[in-house]
């Protein structure tokens, strides 16, 4: 699989429900984007929270 591939995919249905005037589709998409961003985002701070922890670091 390709790098970023989720992340094309993501932007691809929006510009494809753009194109076909689909706007709840486009919202969809902006709204499954926003999710994975917060999900990947807390994900990210548990893991620096606890790799960090180990040398001092406050996060």
């Amino acid at each position: 699989m390709r790098r970023g591939h989720h992340r094309r995919r993501g932007r691809a249905l929006i510009w494809t429900s753009r194109n076909y005037g689909r706007i709840d589709w486009v919202f969809v998409g902006i709204i499954t984007l926003g999710i994975l961003g917060l999900v990947y985002d807390r994900v990210l701070r548990l893991i620096a929270s606890r790799v960090l922890h180990k040398y001092g670091a406050k996060v």
